[in-house]
């Protein structure tokens, strides 16, 4: 009797044995699949450009004439002349949707009168009062988009033959870009200028 149990013990132990070998080798069905998210920093860039002009004749150049001039310096303030100014921003192609700013200081307000400042929204300041001032674009502008800032500027009738206080005065454009996406156009003003003074 003690023998057949101990045969009977042997072989369930053979058993288990066998049965945890079994179990030790089943394998499952398995997937695994991986997704890396790569991140790159947006950016928001403008470029300031403005085509060169005739310093005599206030006159836009073209063409071959590209050459003929030095710069934008030295234009020449004749009473009643329009002198072609087309200061443009482009956004960069890669650039994220935007808000423009510009700030222009005007140094020549006895002289004449900025034009053609179209779409811009004063916000703070008047160029042709004050002398300094604040616009805003109208709209958001997105990647490679142009935007002219004014179109001339018309000399008064009255300037003299020379005025002292209009040798060597300037008009000075800034142009400013800041993302679009989770601000409106008044926190966008605020993060750009936030003492609210230009």
């Amino acid at each position: 009797m003690k023998t057949a149990k101990k045969v009977l013990l042997l072989a369930l132990c053979a058993i288990l044995l066998v049965g945890a070998t079994i179990a030790g080798t089943v394998a499952y069905l398995t997937s695994q699949k991986t997704v890396t998210n790569t991140f790159t920093v947006g950016k928001v860039e403008i470029a300031l450009t403005e085509d060169l002009i005739n310093v005599e004749t206030g006159k836009k150049l073209t063409g071959n004439q590209a050459g003929t001039t030095d710069n934008l310096q030295n234009i020449e303030l004749v009473p009643g002349r329009t002198i072609e100014k087309n200061p443009k921003i482009t956004v960069s192609s890669d650039s994220e949707e935007c808000y423009l700013f510009v700030k222009i200081e005007n140094n020549l307000l006895t002289a004449g009168k900025i034009n053609g400042l179209t779409g811009w929204v004063a916000v703070e300041g008047d160029a042709n009062v004050n002398g300094v001032s604040i616009y805003r674009y109208n709209t958001t502008v997105s990647a490679g988009d142009e935007v002219d800032v004014f179109t001339s500027f018309k000399c008064n009738e009255t300037i003299t033959e020379y005025e002292a206080s209009l040798d060597g005065a300037t008009i000075v454009i800034t142009a400013y870009a800041i993302q679009a996406e989770g601000l409106d156009s008044d926190t966008a003003f605020d993060a750009l200028f936030p003492t609210s003074n230009p």
